[in-house]
């Protein structure tokens, strides 16, 4: 059975793969773009009855609440919260004005649309899926803003999946380590390498690792994400039933043995 997928943050690395991915298993998508909806151009060229983009200023509330009525009249069952924002300064010279943008794009507007369309997703047992980041989770230095925005987005997941969960719905949360996508071009050749060499697999993960491979459970992005591109250097004693209690909450940092033992059970849920 087709879904109907509404995707934040489409235009971007990662926004694009999973609009390709659902697109190319034969789901209908509503994705939301920010300031370069051209991006999606060749997607809506190839898929021009199954792929609907709509534009929509995150900072805006009132923007983000008509995108909300958007989304709500295209009956989503699932919903992809993969916008994002980063910000890379010294914490200290970080204005508020900055700070406010950046935890709206990344925390309240995704939970101002989650909101807005939980009842329709209670009613057919929808699927959340929010898209985090290991900063989240560890924390980066010269990107506190943005860990700490990361970090309210993990633990939303985790009190939404108690909550809704006894009503059919799941909530995930993805939390990726260093993609190549244009939101990390900014940095140096020497702090890109110094990123990658603590990946299991010593490289940068691409939007497009074995996101072919996805199926409708959707555990397979997940799966590939946590696997290959987090980092292995800290907590390595969590246990797995730890990293299982919320549902799939696949934040904790495993040594690369463990997270095999894990994908089995990740697939069987």
């Amino acid at each position: 059975m087709a879904n109907t997928v509404f995707i934040t943050g489409a235009s971007g690395g990662i926004g694009q793969a999973l609009c390709s991915v659902f697109l190319a298993q034969g789901d209908t998508v509503l994705a939301q773009c920010g300031v370069h909806p051209e991006a999606l151009a060749g997607l809506r060229a190839q898929y021009p009855d199954r792929l609907r983009t709509v534009q929509c200023d995150l900072c805006d509330c009132e923007a983000v609440e008509s995108l909300a009525a958007v989304a709500a009249s295209f009956a989503p069952n699932v919903l992809i919260l993969n916008a994002g924002q980063s910000l890379v300064s010294l914490f200290q010279d970080v204005d508020l004005l900055q700070s406010d943008a950046l935890f709206r794009v990344n925390v309240q507007s995704q939970m101002q649309l989650c909101r807005a369309l939980l009842p329709q997703l209670r009613r057919h047992s929808g699927r959340i899926i929010t898209i985090s980041s290991m900063w989240g989770r560890v924390g980066a230095s010269c990107e506190v803003d943005y860990s700490a925005a990361k970090a309210a987005l993990t633990g939303f997941t985790k009190a939404l999946a108690k909550e809704v969960g006894p009503s059919g719905v799941t909530v995930n949360c993805i939390a990726p380590g260093f993609i190549d996508t244009p939101m990390n071009a900014h940095l140096s050749a020497e702090d890109r390498q110094a990123v990658i060499d603590e990946t299991p697999v010593c490289r940068a993960g691409t939007p497009e690792d074995e996101l072919s491979d996805l199926d409708k459970s959707y555990m397979r992005f997940g799966k590939m994400f946590e696997k290959y591109f987090l980092t292995q250097r800290e907590n390595e004693n969590r246990s797995i039933d730890e990293t299982l209690d919320l549902g799939w909450d696949l934040l904790s940092l495993l040594p690369k043995t463990a997270l095999d033992r894990v994908d089995d059970r990740l697939l069987d849920q």
